[in-house]
């Protein structure tokens, strides 16, 4: 029932053109497979639902839970890839917010 609140929340802050910030100390309570935001770039994201998806593809990301991973988005961690279109265009479903410097 909640995971419906948080989603209809977000969709209601996308209508109305209004973002959540969210900062560091923030961010890092999430740090969990039961709970996990992730900041890339200048955006959060919680990918909870994701982390079992992503498992399957074998990657766990769950190391980047509460954390800055910019760098291990923008190269595949290890790879030293870029993530594919598919995969921006994918990660924006999962958008909460703006990262707000402490």
């Amino acid at each position: 029932m909640v995971k419906y609140f948080v989603i209809f929340g977000v969709c209601l802050l996308s209508v109305l053109g209004e973002e959540k910030t969210i900062s560091m100390e923030e961010l890092r309570l999430h740090n969990t497979a039961v709970s996990c935001w992730i900041l890339i770039e200048k955006s959060v994201y919680d990918v909870t639902e994701y982390i079992t998806v992503h498992d399957s593809l074998r990657y766990d990301i769950r190391k980047w839970c509460g954390t800055d991973s910019t760098k291990a988005y923008s190269k595949k961690d290890q790879s030293g890839k870029s993530h594919s279109k598919k995969a921006d265009l994918l990660l924006r479903k999962y958008k909460i917010g703006l990262y707000r410097l402490n």
